[in-house]
Protein backbone atom coordinates (compact mmCIF):
# COMPACT_ATOMS: atom_id res chain seq x y z
CA UNK A 1 0.00 0.00 0.00
CA UNK A 2 1.28 3.52 -0.75
CA UNK A 3 2.59 5.44 2.27
CA UNK A 4 2.28 9.12 3.12
CA UNK A 5 5.49 11.11 3.31
CA UNK A 6 6.34 14.69 4.14
CA UNK A 7 6.26 16.75 0.94
CA UNK A 8 6.95 20.17 -0.42
CA UNK A 9 3.84 22.34 -0.51
CA UNK A 10 2.76 22.62 -4.15
CA UNK A 11 3.17 26.04 -5.75
CA UNK A 12 -0.15 27.77 -6.47
CA UNK A 13 -2.01 25.58 -3.95
CA UNK A 14 -4.28 27.02 -1.25
CA UNK A 15 -1.58 26.04 1.27
CA UNK A 16 1.29 27.86 -0.43
CA UNK A 17 0.52 31.41 0.88
CA UNK A 18 0.97 30.16 4.46
CA UNK A 19 4.63 29.43 3.71
CA UNK A 20 5.13 33.19 3.27
CA UNK A 21 3.70 34.19 6.68
CA UNK A 22 6.47 34.81 9.19
CA UNK A 23 6.20 32.44 12.14
CA UNK A 24 3.55 30.23 10.52
CA UNK A 25 3.97 26.46 10.57
CA UNK A 26 2.74 24.94 7.31
CA UNK A 27 3.25 21.38 6.13
CA UNK A 28 2.14 18.90 3.51
CA UNK A 29 2.06 15.13 3.33
CA UNK A 30 1.68 13.29 0.04
CA UNK A 31 0.99 9.87 -1.36
CA UNK A 32 -0.25 8.51 -4.68
CA UNK A 33 -2.73 5.89 -5.76
CA UNK A 34 -2.82 4.05 -9.07
CA UNK A 35 -6.29 5.28 -10.09
CA UNK A 36 -8.21 8.54 -10.53
CA UNK A 37 -9.67 10.10 -7.35
CA UNK A 38 -11.92 13.13 -7.21
CA UNK A 39 -11.80 15.67 -4.40
CA UNK A 40 -15.26 14.48 -3.35
CA UNK A 41 -14.03 10.89 -3.02
CA UNK A 42 -10.94 12.01 -1.11
CA UNK A 43 -12.96 14.11 1.36
CA UNK A 44 -15.30 11.17 2.00
CA UNK A 45 -12.41 8.75 2.50
CA UNK A 46 -10.43 11.16 4.70
CA UNK A 47 -13.20 12.19 7.09
CA UNK A 48 -14.78 8.73 6.99
CA UNK A 49 -11.52 6.90 7.71
CA UNK A 50 -10.82 4.81 10.79
CA UNK A 51 -8.06 7.20 11.91
CA UNK A 52 -10.40 10.21 11.77
CA UNK A 53 -12.74 8.37 14.13
CA UNK A 54 -10.40 9.51 16.94
CA UNK A 55 -11.20 13.15 16.18
CA UNK A 56 -14.90 12.39 15.98
CA UNK A 57 -14.69 10.84 19.45
CA UNK A 58 -12.75 13.82 20.82
CA UNK A 59 -15.34 16.22 19.43
CA UNK A 60 -18.06 14.24 21.16
CA UNK A 61 -16.18 14.25 24.48
CA UNK A 62 -15.56 18.00 24.21
CA UNK A 63 -19.25 18.49 23.42
CA UNK A 64 -18.44 20.05 20.07
CA UNK A 65 -20.54 19.52 16.95
CA UNK A 66 -20.06 15.92 15.83
CA UNK A 67 -19.37 14.60 12.37
CA UNK A 68 -21.95 12.25 10.89
CA UNK A 69 -21.67 10.27 7.65
CA UNK A 70 -24.34 12.61 6.21
CA UNK A 71 -22.20 15.64 7.15
CA UNK A 72 -19.20 14.11 5.41
CA UNK A 73 -21.23 13.44 2.29
CA UNK A 74 -22.61 17.00 2.08
CA UNK A 75 -19.16 18.52 2.70
CA UNK A 76 -17.68 16.28 0.01
CA UNK A 77 -20.42 17.29 -2.43
CA UNK A 78 -19.74 20.98 -1.76
CA UNK A 79 -23.18 21.49 -0.26
CA UNK A 80 -22.15 22.98 3.07
CA UNK A 81 -19.63 25.51 4.33
CA UNK A 82 -19.78 24.50 8.02
CA UNK A 83 -18.55 21.06 9.06
CA UNK A 84 -18.48 20.41 12.82
CA UNK A 85 -15.73 22.78 14.07
CA UNK A 86 -14.42 23.50 10.55
CA UNK A 87 -15.49 26.14 8.05
CA UNK A 88 -14.72 25.97 4.35
CA UNK A 89 -12.43 28.91 3.52
CA UNK A 90 -11.67 28.01 -0.11
CA UNK A 91 -12.63 25.25 -2.47
CA UNK A 92 -11.89 24.35 -6.08
CA UNK A 93 -12.29 21.18 -8.14
CA UNK A 94 -9.03 19.84 -6.66
CA UNK A 95 -8.59 21.48 -3.24
CA UNK A 96 -10.36 22.41 -0.04
CA UNK A 97 -9.07 24.63 2.76
CA UNK A 98 -10.81 24.42 6.13
CA UNK A 99 -10.46 26.79 9.08
CA UNK A 100 -10.99 25.64 12.66
CA UNK A 101 -13.37 28.15 14.24
CA UNK A 102 -11.81 31.55 14.84
CA UNK A 103 -8.48 29.98 15.73
CA UNK A 104 -5.13 29.75 13.97
CA UNK A 105 -5.48 26.22 12.52
CA UNK A 106 -6.10 25.41 8.86
CA UNK A 107 -6.54 21.96 7.29
CA UNK A 108 -6.09 21.32 3.59
CA UNK A 109 -6.77 18.46 1.17
CA UNK A 110 -5.79 18.33 -2.49
CA UNK A 111 -6.03 15.80 -5.30
CA UNK A 112 -3.64 16.17 -8.21
CA UNK A 113 -4.44 13.98 -11.23
CA UNK A 114 -1.36 12.71 -13.04
CA UNK A 115 -1.10 11.93 -16.76
CA UNK A 116 -0.59 8.20 -16.16
CA UNK A 117 -3.99 7.76 -14.44
CA UNK A 118 -2.52 8.00 -10.94
CA UNK A 119 -3.61 10.59 -8.41
CA UNK A 120 -1.38 12.40 -5.93
CA UNK A 121 -3.16 13.02 -2.65
CA UNK A 122 -2.11 15.79 -0.27
CA UNK A 123 -3.03 16.63 3.30
CA UNK A 124 -1.58 19.58 5.12
CA UNK A 125 -2.02 21.89 8.05
CA UNK A 126 -1.10 25.44 8.83
CA UNK A 127 -0.88 26.99 12.26
CA UNK A 128 -0.75 30.76 12.21
CA UNK A 129 1.44 32.58 14.73
CA UNK A 130 -0.34 33.48 17.94
CA UNK A 131 2.36 35.24 19.87
CA UNK A 132 5.82 36.68 19.59
CA UNK A 133 9.23 35.73 20.86
CA UNK A 134 11.11 38.05 23.23
CA UNK A 135 12.67 39.79 20.24
CA UNK A 136 9.26 40.33 18.59
CA UNK A 137 9.35 37.54 16.00
CA UNK A 138 5.89 35.94 15.42
CA UNK A 139 5.63 32.30 16.50
CA UNK A 140 3.10 29.54 16.90
CA UNK A 141 1.81 28.59 20.34
CA UNK A 142 3.79 26.57 22.86
CA UNK A 143 1.38 23.63 22.83
CA UNK A 144 1.66 23.12 19.08
CA UNK A 145 5.47 23.46 19.16
CA UNK A 146 5.53 20.81 21.90
CA UNK A 147 3.28 18.42 19.97
CA UNK A 148 4.84 18.79 16.48
CA UNK A 149 6.18 15.20 16.53
CA UNK A 150 2.72 13.82 17.32
CA UNK A 151 1.21 16.13 14.69
CA UNK A 152 3.53 14.71 12.00
CA UNK A 153 2.74 11.13 13.05
CA UNK A 154 -1.01 11.79 13.15
CA UNK A 155 -0.98 13.57 9.77
CA UNK A 156 0.63 10.53 8.15
CA UNK A 157 -1.81 8.24 9.95
CA UNK A 158 -4.81 10.25 8.68
CA UNK A 159 -3.58 10.27 5.08
CA UNK A 160 -2.64 6.58 5.15
CA UNK A 161 -6.05 5.69 6.59
CA UNK A 162 -7.80 7.68 3.84
CA UNK A 163 -5.69 5.94 1.18
CA UNK A 164 -6.59 2.55 2.62
CA UNK A 165 -10.28 3.46 2.45
CA UNK A 166 -9.92 4.73 -1.15
CA UNK A 167 -8.17 1.51 -2.22
CA UNK A 168 -10.87 -0.63 -0.56
CA UNK A 169 -13.62 1.39 -2.28
CA UNK A 170 -11.82 1.28 -5.64
CA UNK A 171 -11.27 -2.48 -5.36
CA UNK A 172 -14.97 -3.07 -4.61
CA UNK A 173 -16.17 -0.93 -7.53
CA UNK A 174 -13.60 -2.43 -9.94
CA UNK A 175 -14.67 -5.99 -9.12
Amino acid sequence: MPRANKSAIPTHSFMQPFTEIEGCSADAFKSSVEFPVSLEEFIQAFFGSNAFQMERTLLKIMRKPCVSPADIKTLAAGQQAQFAIWQVKERSDHEIMLKVGDGPIRSWLMVLPEQNGKTSLYFGSAVLPQGKTKNGTPQIGFLFRTLIGFHNFYSRLLLNSAIKKLIQTHTKTAA
